[in-house]
């Protein structure tokens, strides 16, 4: 009887054993994981990944981690050889997020920068723009969060050092003379006015200084205030000059990529209108240094778009004539590759023709009419021979 029964224990406790020991090995595999993935957490959060992005992966971690603490007693209930796999994959795409938002962090203080030296050439020492160049350098060879964010905490100190230094030495250049000054500031009023800005305290210190010299009182309080304020008045009314004069090549280039339909051409056609919106909003000098920033950033975009995408276009051999009439362009094609672009005038059918305006894209074109600037209509007259092939698109 006693023999019967060996076999019918045997085979349980033999198979209790191999459960056990399958699932030991199961559980040591997940403990080497998890510890593994725990330790890379630790090595990039040094690296700058953000301890709060990283809290629900190591919630997610210690639940698994707490389900498989009584394996033991329960050795059929297998673990999910893939649950740590899942969280690797989400702790990939953490880097990934982290590393992008650090580097368009980075992009943006270097942006500024330029931007400024661009701006205040005159005001800054020459040695500014080879430090712009070191940040270029670093912000290159940048690969963690860590070293993104600390370049841009660098590039943000140095920047506003360099306007603090920049509107002193704009201060020291304003007229002496209180009747000097205060020419200075009406016209300075004047072109703010023309471009919605926020002139801030220069009218009440005008009238004051105005009030003072019209009764000859004492004029050097007034002045002295007046001549602090008023080189920030300048530099605004500069920003916006400066971006105003950059937005139609800006429109012109995001016109090109449209109709040439590059992979980027509806990002750059949705920052382009975001960045109009934000011009014709700007008053404050910070808001409209944003601006001339964000185009500084749109120019480069868009350049890198164009030029990544040169070739390759589907149009026939030889040189082709493609013309948009959404995004108003016209491009210019040797052998499927853009040669040359150029921003166009059309209009309505029975529509009057009115005379090109370089700077805005406003006139209406006559029926079947297609008008270019002046200096690329010349070109193309030169380079498009009789027959030349014209793809008009809507």
């Amino acid at each position: 009887m006693v023999t019967r029964l060996l076999p019918a224990i045997t085979l349980p406790l033999v198979a209790a054993v191999a459960l056990v020991g399958w699932r030991g090995a199961s559980h040591a595999g997940f403990e080497g994981k998890a510890h593994a993935l725990a330790a890379r957490w630790d090595g990039e959060q040094r690296q700058g990944l953000d301890a709060g992005r990283m809290a629900p992966l190591r919630a997610s971690l210690a639940a698994l981690e707490s389900d498989q603490a009584g394996w033991l007693l329960h050795p059929w209930r297998g673990a999910d050889p893939a649950a740590v796999d899942r969280l690797s994959e989400r702790t990939d795409a953490a880097w990934r997020d982290a590393l992008t938002g650090g580097r368009s962090a980075a992009t943006a203080e270097v942006t500024a920068a330029t931007a400024l030296a661009h701006d205040q050439a005159r005001w800054l020492p020459p040695q500014f723009g080879a430090v712009i160049e070191q940040w270029r350098r670093r912000l290159g060879s940048a690969t963690t969060p860590a070293a993104y964010g600390a370049l841009a905490h660098d590039v943000h100190t140095a920047v506003d050092a360099a306007r603090a230094q920049a509107a002193t030495a704009r201060a020291a250049t304003m007229p002496g003379s209180p009747p000097a000054l205060l020419a200075a500031a009406r016209g300075l009023l004047a072109r703010a006015g023309a471009a919605h800005l926020d002139p801030g305290p220069v009218p009440g210190l005008a009238g004051r200084l105005d009030q003072a010299v019209s009764a000859g009182g004492d004029q050097a309080g007034p002045a002295a205030e007046l001549s602090v304020v008023l080189p920030d008045l300048q530099t605004l009314v500069g920003v916006s000059d400066d971006v105003a004069g950059r937005m139609h090549p800006v429109l012109s280039a995001v016109g090109q990529a449209r109709a040439e339909r590059t992979p980027g051409a509806g990002a750059v056609w949705s920052r382009y209108q975001a960045l109009q919106g934000a011009f014709v909003a700007a008053r404050t000098l910070d808001q409209m240094t944003a601006v001339q920033s964000e185009t500084g950033a749109l120019e480069q975009a868009v350049a890198a778009d164009l030029a990544a995408h040169r070739c390759g276009h589907p149009v026939p051999a030889g040189h082709v004539i493609a013309l948009d009439l959404t995004a108003q362009e016209i491009v210019f094609y040797d052998n499927g590759c853009a040669l040359r672009a150029a921003p166009v005038t059309t209009g309505p059918p029975g529509s009057r023709m009115r005379s090109w305006v370089p700077a805005v894209r406003t006139a209406a074109g006559s029926h079947g009419c297609v008008h270019l600037p002046v200096a690329d209509m010349a070109w193309a007259y030169g380079w498009a021979a009789l027959g030349t092939p014209v793809i008009v698109t809507a």
